[in-house]
Formats: structure tokens, sequence, C-alpha cells
């Protein structure tokens, strides 16, 4: 049977403290967002309300997430 021999084979998983295995980048395009490079630290659950208002959907079932309004000109 096979099985993982240690850290290395499993490649990675988000579990360290290291910024290079903890962050994900996130880019939105579209004519309702704002040109520009937003240092506002977000979460991988602001992207589905986010995308929702883009959209014009509700809001996901059990939604934590905010929208990332700094991020949007919802008036175009």
């Amino acid at each position: 049977m096979g099985g993982y021999k240690n850290s290395v084979d499993k490649g990675t998983d988000h579990q360290t403290g290291y910024a290079y295995d903890t962050h994900i980048p996130l880019a939105l395009f579209g004519n309702q967002v704002k040109a520009g490079v937003h240092s506002t630290a977000v979460t991988l659950n602001d992207l589905a309300p986010t995308l929702s208002v883009l959209v014009e959907v509700g809001f996901p079932s059990g939604n934590e997430g905010r929208v990332l309004h700094e991020a949007l000109d919802l008036n175009r």
C-alpha cells in the first residue's frame, strides 16, 4: 500500500506560519472593479460576497465574508 513517507512527499498544505505558504494573491478584473493595488488584508471568505455583489445575486448560505467595497466601483 502507498502512503506518504514524509512531509516533502505530500506537498504544501498551508499549515505553516511562513508568508509564502499562507498568503493567496487575489486579482479582480472587470468594469465595476477599481484599477490599482489594494493592501487591505482580506480573507478567502471575502471573495464570495464580493462576487455576489458584482453579479447581483444573493450571498451564499452561511456567508462569513465581507464585500470588498474598497476594490469596487459600482457606479459604472
